[in-house]
């Protein structure tokens, strides 16, 4: 009976007795960089405080008057610093795509797929502008096999 309940808590390992000391730090610095790998973050400032904004949970982000502006899952709109470039680096390996010279979108939020546009799950709409139109359509396409998987 233990067993089966052991399925829902998703053990990572076991340990024998005497505990190796060396061995669990090790296997908890694995788990601790695996699970903030999955949670990168960035810090902000509005209003004279400080907020996280975790790169997962932003729908999209859009370059204009010299502002980048990201909108997040929950509906708020954040303005950071750096360019447009620098984001698209920065987020390259976490389902991020540059899709326009204004837009940077995380493909995880895609609703609608058109050779011109998404549709993100918020409703919005990005354009894809026609420089960037190939190497979004080959990311979609891989984005859509690894969900496929």
């Amino acid at each position: 009976s233990y067993c089966e309940q052991l399925f829902d808590l998703e053990p990572r390992r076991f340990y024998r007795k005497p505990f190796d000391k060396e061995r669990i730090i090790k296997d908890l610095e694995i788990l601790i960089a695996e699970h903030t790998e999955h949670r990168q973050s960035v810090w902000y400032e509005e209003n004279g405080r400080e907020y996280r904004l975790f790169l997962e949970d932003v729908l999209y982000m859009e370059a204009s008057n010299k502002k980048i502006k990201a909108f997040d899952k929950n509906g708020k709109k954040i303005v950071l610093k750096n360019t447009l470039s620098e984001w698209g680096e920065l987020c390259k390996e976490k389902y991020f795509v540059r899709c326009h010279r204004s837009y940077l979108v995380n493909m995880r939020y895609v609703k609608v797929y058109s050779r011109t546009e998404f549709e993100m799950t918020n409703e919005d709409i990005v354009p894809i502008g026609r420089k960037y139109e190939k190497q979004t359509r080959e990311i979609w396409n891989l984005h859509k096999m690894e969900e496929e998987v």
